[in-house]
């Protein structure tokens, strides 16, 4: 059985996974993160990626690397 914050994050739509993903990444650079949010944030930053790999045609690197590059 999922945890039910990994099943709300698969409900999401991208534009709300992709809010989610920078707010933990900005918090990530301030803070630091808990294991709990280290854990959603890798989460939530694989399926976006998944996501935009399968709709832009792009490889998950090109994505990846897109995705750092904008929240550096």
């Amino acid at each position: 059985d999922l945890h039910p914050r990994v099943r709300r994050q698969r409900q999401m739509c991208i534009r709300d996974r992709a809010r989610v993903v920078k707010g933990l990444m900005l918090r990530d650079e301030h803070r630091g993160l808990s294991t709990g949010e280290r854990k959603m944030l890798h989460c939530a930053k694989q399926i976006l990626i998944s996501e935009l790999v399968l709709s832009q045609n792009l490889s998950y690197e090109t994505v990846e690397e897109r995705i750092n590059r904008a929240l550096a």
